[in-house]
């Protein structure tokens, strides 16, 4: 009877998204279960050396992949170039396909806003504009629009991401979504409800968010998503609460732009350190996309027009 005699090659990889000693732990599994031996694992650098018969290689990157270590390229080596953002936005405008996932999003956000309008219209003049003081929620109306379209395209965004975020990724995932929805909606809320209101449905709706969106890397990034909701929920009230009296639409109007370029921020983050996406990642379609922006956003409504208010509200 012949023998198989199995030659062990070594390899040697510079990985993205390796930057701490848990990431560390899950290369050494990977290459352990596919037959290799690990010979050295730097996750400052992203440099791993290991041993393993050629067969096994491909399974190895495979692997690697799926966790959201991925193989760096030429291209790593111009981080910070502003043509890469522009580059990345022209690519969603064309739908290339390098960033389909992103390119039925965008289209199913211009369906959201047409759902989320309409739900508040019918809200404002079947309810909210009958009050002596209707007229000055449709601000805050538009506000809850944009916000609930944000929030939707974002945590589906990053969901179709979950499955191969790293650790680090998967912890900045959970900050920005448990921060900024937190923050946004907390900011709306207090300035019609009041400081109490603002800051528990703000929570609410951070840390949900930063937890659901964080947990795909484990309890680092769930813990992550809890804390930031809970800061930016009291934080995003207590700013509205604050400037009641000093043009406080405008300064939203100027927060909800910063907070748009963040969430957009991350969705780059996403593609770039991760990879492309295609649609069938995506576990939504447009008619569910359009009917949970268009609650949201009425759940919002609601929420402002009949929720209990503070002693101090600009409405």
């Amino acid at each position: 009877m012949r023998r198989r005699v199995t030659i062990s090659n070594e390899y040697r990889l510079e990985l993205r998204g390796m930057t701490c000693g848990s990431c560390e732990r899950i290369i050494e599994r990977i290459v352990g279960r596919n037959g290799g031996q690990t010979q050295e694992i730097d996750a400052n650098s992203g440099v791993v050396r290991f041993t393993c018969d050629e067969n096994a290689v491909s399974r190895i990157k495979k692997e690697f992949s799926d966790k959201g270590f991925v193989e760096k390229s030429e291209d790593d080596l111009a981080r910070g170039n502003p043509e890469h953002i522009f580059t990345y936005i022209s690519d969603i405008v064309s739908a290339a396909k390098n960033v389909e996932a992103e390119a039925l999003l965008i289209n199913y956000s211009v369906a959201g806003i047409l759902a989320t309008g309409f739900a508040l219209a019918a809200a404002y003049f079947l309810m909210i504009s009958k009050a002596a003081n209707g007229s000055a929620y449709v601000p805050f109306l538009f506000l809850s629009g944009l916000c609930s379209v944000s929030i939707i395209y974002s945590y589906n965004n990053a969901k179709c991401y979950g499955k191969n975020i790293s650790c680090t990724n998967g912890m900045m995932v959970g900050m920005i979504m448990g921060m900024i929805p937190g923050f946004m909606v907390g900011a709306i809320i207090g300035a019609t409800n009041g400081m109490f209101m603002g800051s528990v449905i703000g929570m609410a709706v951070g840390i949900v968010l930063g937890v659901k969106a964080g947990k795909s890397c484990g309890i680092m990034g769930a813990m992550e998503g809890v804390m930031a909701g809970l800061m930016a929920g009291i934080m995003g009230a207590m700013t509205s609460v604050m400037m009641l009296n000093d043009n406080l639409i405008a300064f939203l109007l100027i927060l909800f732009a910063v907070c748009g370029a963040m969430l957009f921020g991350m969705s780059y983050l996403l593609h770039r350190e991760i990879g492309a996406r295609d649609g069938s990642s995506l576990g939504t379609s447009m008619a569910k996309f359009s009917a949970s922006c268009a609650a949201l956003g009425l759940l919002l409504a609601l929420i402002m027009f009949l929720g209990p208010k503070g002693p101090l509200t600009f409405i």
